[in-house]
């Protein structure tokens, strides 16, 4: 029988669809949104792709499910500039580490949830878990701690 808290198999794939990745890399400095009059009436439209940094967690987190690519970027309304991304693309995630590999992590507190024990394994030194069941894992930068799915998504920027 397995221990309190740890994985199984059938929770393994439950806990896949709710973990969401905090994804940033120097070279995203480097990009900036632009959107015309027309673009930012039709907004929502592009949140397949990026989400202002003004929306929620919890709207952040939908966009991801929303998106064909799995990875959204979050951009600062005011300057265009991408601050990170949430992404659920193993392969994206794993290309991001590569590039930028994670200095030594401090080690982590026991995770409180399931999706966080599978973040902390994948190689997260940190986790937000949310009552919904959703947790995001951070890899090499982390912003704010805390927070609720109804705060901004500016609030865990790095």
């Amino acid at each position: 029988m397995p221990k309190t808290g740890t994985l199984t198999k059938k929770p393994v794939k439950q806990v896949a669809t709710r973990l969401y990745h905090h994804v940033f890399c120097d070279q995203m400095k480097e990009v900036t949104f632009k959107l015309t009059k027309k673009g930012q009436r039709l907004k929502a439209d592009f949140a397949i792709i990026a989400v202002s940094s003004k929306e929620t967690i919890r709207t952040g987190l939908k966009a991801v499910d929303a998106s064909p690519f799995k990875t959204v970027f979050v951009v600062d309304e005011t300057s265009g500039q991408v601050l990170f991304a949430l992404s659920q693309n193993e392969e994206y995630v794993q290309q991001s580490k590569k590039k930028n590999p994670s200095p030594p992590p401090p080690p982590p507190p026991p995770p409180a949830s399931a999706c966080c024990q599978r973040c902390f394994r994948e190689g997260g030194y940190a986790c937000d878990s949310y009552p919904d069941g959703s947790c995001i894992c951070y890899g090499r930068n982390r912003g704010a701690t805390g927070g609720g799915l109804d705060d901004t998504l500016d609030t865990i920027a790095p």
